[in-house]
């Protein structure tokens, strides 16, 4: 039988966060595969993206919902009828159906579980963070959030994991639920080889602004490499996060003009900005919670062809090699950071190749329709096997 998958998430669609272009992706392959699909987002904050509230994408129908919770109580029991009306709205009963549920379960979430399991969708996860590991900065009610879901993985169809650490993790939670290991997909999108850097030099941070992503350290070696460089060099920072985690990073880089903050850019401008940069970098502490998930920007970053710095957290290292591929860092640590960025603006020649040598590493981990293809392996593999050895699927795939 032919497959009917529903994404149900927090986040906006079509333009979005890292978890969205994960999704997006995904969604692609589906479309080209012609596997029916649909998106639906559930409460979340504003969406500072500025997403129709219900659109098509290629083939797929979507509805971000979250502006009703934030619209009074009859806003909120709107936003209730709609999500299940949507959940209703797309099953078909000449398919197999499955609904595709993010890391959590809310308790305002509980509710389209349930009754899309009672519907008759098969539950699946996909899971790219372990909120209740040291580190993760998350709320009481987050953390309660992922004790049920550790409760639902035990039922579900199978799971879908970003990194090594959160397999072994998703095992010992759920071990008699399949578990795939799926990296975060990014086409291609370098312009050329590139002969050397520009002037100034541009490097670049994107991605968010939380304790866990380092940045405050990252600017920190960066002050200090600028006071001892006669290169020109300049820090664009893209992204944001908590207006707490903001202000503190915009004090640390007010009154320096070779620092700018450019803030939410859209997808097609956040390209443009990673292409046209020289240096990209992806820094994170050492934390527990660091270490079980794995970056998108890390994806996106290679696929570019430009120099990459990354900290060598989780499971990066298993993809980059150290002067290879990318300049690699320890975490934590200052110094490494100002040496990483001496290293690089001095040796033009070898970073430029590095760069170059990251768009292998994009083709054979990061491609679209590998990873599609992967996803949709799998979920049929799961489907054929309801009573799988748990070795041979992850022997299959590891």
């Amino acid at each position: 039988m032919e497959l009917n998958i529903i994404f149900i998430r927090q986040h906006p669609f079509p333009v979005g966060y890292a978890i969205t272009k994960r999704h997006k992706y995904i969604i692609d392959y589906l479309n080209k595969q012609n596997i029916s699909c649909g998106h639906v987002q559930t409460r979340c904050g504003n969406d500072v993206f500025g997403n129709p509230k219900s659109g098509v994408y290629g083939k797929t129908e979507y509805a971000n919902l979250s502006y009703l919770w934030h619209s009074g109580i009859f806003g909120k029991i709107k936003y209730f009828k709609e999500v299940f009306y949507f959940i209703n709205h797309h099953f078909r009963k000449e398919k197999i159906n499955i609904i595709i549920f993010s890391t959590l379960v809310k308790l305002d979430t509980l509710p389209f579980y349930f009754y899309a399991k009672a519907k008759g969708y098969k539950i699946v996860f996909d899971i790219v963070e372990n909120l209740s590991a040291k580190g993760s900065d998350a709320s009481v009610f987050l953390k309660m959030a992922f004790f049920i879901s550790s409760i639902l993985y035990k039922s579900a169809l199978c799971v879908f994991v970003i990194s090594h650490p959160l397999r072994s993790a998703i095992r010992r939670i759920a071990p008699k639920t399949p578990v795939c290991l799926l990296l975060n997909s990014a086409p291609i999108t370098s312009r050329g080889i590139k002969e050397g850097f520009s002037s100034p030099v541009r490097i670049l941070y994107s991605g968010t602004f939380y304790s866990k992503d380092g940045l405050e350290l990252f600017i920190k070696a960066y002050l200090q490499f600028c006071q001892n460089s006669k290169i020109p060099c300049e820090l664009i920072l893209t992204g944001g996060g908590m207006e707490k985690n903001k202000e503190k990073i915009l004090n640390q880089i007010k009154n320096n003009p070779s620092i700018k903050y450019l803030g939410f850019v859209s997808d097609s401008e956040l390209e443009n900005i990673i292409c046209n940069c020289d240096i990209l970098t992806m820094t994170r502490i050492n934390s527990q919670f660091a270490n079980y998930g794995f970056p998108f920007k890390l994806s996106e970053y290679l696929a570019s062809g430009n120099t990459v710095l990354a900290t060598k957290v989780g499971d990066v290292p298993l993809y980059l090699k150290h002067l290879e591929n990318a300049f690699l860092v320890e975490p934590d640590n200052v110094s490494s950071l100002v040496d990483a960025l001496n290293f690089l603006t001095t040796n033009e020649r070898h970073a430029v190749n590095m760069g170059r040598n990251g768009i292998d590493v994009a083709k054979q981990y990061f491609d679209v329709q590998s990873n599609g293809k992967r996803f949709v392996d799998f979920l049929n593999f799961c489907l054929r096997n309801r009573n799988l050895v748990l070795d041979e699927c992850c022997e299959t795939y590891n």
